[in-house]
């Protein structure tokens, strides 16, 4: 995965939501990351209620909301799209799924948080014959499923211990490594009128989660 250069994934993805009550709602919602490496991104975020898209262009993060015909964009001084992953969560607490798969193999992401592993065992996903992983860290309970042809990973379940109740986070991943990725897919033109917002540090935008209101 961190050999990639550049690729597109989709994914249909469940977030488990927790009600003051303790119920459980599962929300779907559809992922797609585009990305060509190092500093370019596009993540495309849509549910029922819900739609963003995320742009990372040349050290710019734009956040858009097309739904809400607003958006913000500030410069950041991310080079890499690890650091622009790392730096949009401690600086902005803006919270991208699946962000693992720009984390594994880097320092972000070391083998020392892994407090457990093992391999449950073989299967199938989308007719993908692929390992079935367990992973356990603080706080945090995660499965994998790799692709044995291409050492991808197809499925990732996500269990949040520290909630009592532990929501879980699960996506199917399909993956086009080959298909060419145009310089326009990364860039951000506000259509007119448009409304530009301020992106204020620590202010706790949510990506995932939200419920529009």
């Amino acid at each position: 995965l961190p050999g990639l250069q550049q690729f597109a994934v989709r994914s249909d993805a469940e977030v488990e939501v927790v009600l003051d009550s303790g119920q459980k709602i599962e929300v779907d919602q559809a992922i797609q990351y585009r990305v060509r490496k190092p500093d370019r991104l596009r993540v495309d975020l849509k549910g029922a209620d819900f739609e963003r898209q995320v742009f990372f262009n040349d050290g710019q993060l734009t956040v858009w909301a097309p739904n809400r015909d607003y958006y913000a964009t500030v410069a950041t001084r991310a080079r890499t799209l690890s650091e622009l992953v790392t730096n949009a969560s401690t600086q902005y607490d803006l919270e991208l799924p699946l962000t693992d798969l720009f984390l594994w193999g880097t320092d972000a992401a070391p083998l020392s948080d892994i407090k457990a592993a093992f391999k449950v065992g073989e299967g199938l996903v989308d007719g993908d014959r692929v390992d079935h992983w367990a992973l356990r860290e603080e706080g945090v309970d995660w499965q994998v499923w790799i692709s044995q042809a291409t050492s991808l990973p197809r499925k990732l379940v996500i269990t949040g211990l520290h909630d009592p109740s532990q929501p879980e986070f699960t996506a199917e991943l399909h993956w086009d490594t080959r298909s060419p990725i145009a310089d326009d897919v990364f860039a951000f033109q506000p259509p007119a009128g448009a409304g530009r917002i301020t992106l204020v540090p620590g202010a706790g935008t949510a990506l995932i989660d939200e419920e529009e209101n």
